[in-house]
């Protein structure tokens, strides 16, 4: 994940290309520095496919940020703008890429083994090889069983 900021001034429009293979979150917006003592209400709209759509409302000393969680797909090129009141908007969030993680862990070959079968029977037989009985360790005279008496726990495929 990488981080995206973008300062939104009032009177321009600003446009992002995001990257094929990837998805822009914007996840808060805030009033600039400064913009708290102003007063009037903010409009913030983004503008995807020719069509516009009010993100949030910021009023000085009222509501100053706001959070959320807008996804941007890749290959959009969404137009931020404002309306209103002459104030600064701060836009922050993140770009995630869809590109699989080259540190992903790799598949459980026992998946293999069980392909095909339901999750109840997959369960079911996981389960079966965990209650594999371990016989108690006789006792010695002597009160604890030796080393070489005590049996080892047989281990299950897994």
């Amino acid at each position: 994940n990488f981080f995206f900021g973008l300062r939104v001034q009032p009177g321009n429009a600003y446009t992002s290309k995001i990257p094929d293979n990837s998805i822009l979150h914007i996840t808060q917006a805030c009033l600039g520095p400064g913009e708290t003592t102003k007063t009037g209400r903010t409009v913030l709209k983004v503008t995807v496919e020719q069509k516009p759509f009010v993100i949030c409302t910021l009023n000085p000393g009222v509501v100053d940020q706001c959070a959320f969680d807008l996804a941007f797909q890749g290959g959009t090129t969404p137009k931020f703008h404002l309306e209103g009141a002459a104030s600064q908007v701060h836009l922050c969030g993140f770009y995630e890429s869809l590109e699989p993680d080259d540190d992903s862990e790799e598949v459980d070959s026992d998946d293999d083994e069980n392909e095909g079968l339901s999750a109840e029977e997959d369960f079911a037989e996981e389960e079966e090889e965990e209650e594999e009985e371990v016989p108690a360790p006789k006792k010695r005279k002597g009160g604890a069983p030796s080393a070489k008496e005590i049996p080892q726990k047989k281990k299950g495929k897994k």
